[in-house]
This record gives C-alpha cells, sequence and structure tokens, in this order.
C-alpha cells in the first residue's frame, strides 16, 4: 500500500531523495565485512522486541525495548520482501533510511513512495525510531554519556537482534534524510566495512556551520 504525502517539505525532498535511491538499492547485494564477534553475542545485548505489529502483508512494526535509548521502547518498521519468513534458511541484504530532525520511523513509508520502489528489491528495509535531534550518536551529556546512546543501540543492538531473528543479512546499505543524512555518512566513518553503500540528502553534515541565510548573532568561528 503507497500512501499520500502528509507533509509538502518533506515529501519534496524525500521525492528527490528516492529518485537518486533507486541508484543506490542494487549495491545492496555488494558483500560487507561481518560483525566483530562481541558485537553479535546475543547475550550481550541488552534490546529486546516487547511488541510486534503486523501493518500489512509487507510492513512489520517492532517496538524494541533498550536501556540505551532512555525510552520504555522505540519502534522500527520494516518492509519485508517476498518470501520473506522469520523460519527461512536465508538472509536477506538490509536497506537501513533514516528519519531526519523531528521525525520518526513512520516518516518514509508515509511521505515517499519507498514501498512502491522496493517491491520487487530483494532486500529488508530497515526504518527504526530515535528522537527528534538524536544526531544517531551517543550523547556526551556532560560527560556523564549514558542514555541516549543511539549508535550504540541501533548499530551494536537493533542491527544484530535483526540478524538473530528477523533473517536479516551482512550486507547492508544506509541512507538518510536530513539529519539522517547525517547519521548515513557518521555511521559509515565510525564503523568502516559495516554498510557497502550510503547515501546523504539534504545531509546536515556540518551542524556547527551557520545557514549562509540565517541570522546571526556573533562570531561563527
Amino acid at each position: 500500500m503507497v500512501r499520500r504525502a502528509r507533509h509538502g517539505g518533506f515529501a519534496a525532498r524525500a521525492a528527490r531523495a528516492l529518485a537518486a535511491l533507486a541508484l543506490l538499492l542494487p549495491v545492496v547485494g555488494a558483500q560487507t565485512a561481518g560483525a566483530g564477534p562481541a558485537e553479535a553475542r546475543a547475550a550481550d545485548n541488552p534490546a529486546r522486541v516487547v511488541k510486534e505489529v503486523r501493518v500489512d502483508d509487507r510492513t512489520l512494526d517492532l517496538a524494541v525495548s533498550s536501556p540505551d535509548t532512555g525510552a520504555l521502547f522505540t519502534w522500527v518498521r520494516l518492509l519485508l520482501p517476498k518470501g520473506w519468513s522469520r523460519d527461512a534458511s536465508r538472509t536477506w541484504p538490509t536497506l537501513w533510511l533514516l528519519h531526519g530532525g523531528s521525525g520518526n520511523h513512520l516518516d518514509w513509508t508515509a511521505n515517499t513512495h519507498i514501498e512502491e520502489l522496493t517491491a520487487d528489491r530483494d532486500a529488508i528495509v530497515v526504518m527504526p525510531e530515535t528522537s527528534g535531534c538524536s544526531g544517531y550518536s551517543n550523547w556526551y551529556n556532560g560527560g556523564r554519556w549514558g542514555a541516549p546512546a543511539w549508535e550504540t543501540y541501533l548499530l551494536d543492538q537493533v542491527r544484530p537482534l535483526l540478524e538473530r531473528d528477523y533473517r536479516a543479512g551482512e550486507r547492508r546499505a544506509v541512507a538518510g534524510l536530513s539529519m539522517g543524512g547525517q547519521g548515513a555518512l557518521k555511521f559509515t566513518a565510525v564503523r568502516p566495512g559495516l554498510f557497502s553503500a550510503a547515501a546523504s540528502y539534504s545531509g546536515a553534515v556540518n551542524p556547527s556551520t551557520s545557514h549562509p541565510t540565517a541570522v546571526s548573532t556573533g562570531p561563527t568561528r
């Protein structure tokens, strides 16, 4: 089912992103480095799926609980390929799509035609929820660190959970819009070999630099 776009600004940018995303999808099949043994051990993973919601034939929403999010649970939306089953003897490559600021796991299906674009692709599309300003980072918290730790949650908890229980394979690509574009490039930089391809659409890749049209009250550097 393809949903009508609800937010004009997001929809316009996402439509352009999807046109480029079509070029990224074939790369998902490229082989990437596997996870290290310490990452993949189920016993080390505190994340748990506490609820599953089957939205339609292809769409599965997972409520994932983790102490590293600072929330009771956060959602992960999956778009599943033809023939997918938790009991399948094979795995599928994954395409991770990251939402922008103030967004959530619904953005890509609510405001784009990602379902239609990936209908015949042999891959699982992973659309996780973070916070509205997560930065896809482990927060410094004034030197205390701790929750939220979004990089740890997504890459060291959600990823191996999907690979263990939902037939996600070790071939991966990642893309994102705005803040998600920043996250896509950040993940590939800090975890070399984890993703075989990355794309950033209108990515907030240098948040420390003022926008040229923004009003500045002082020097920016």
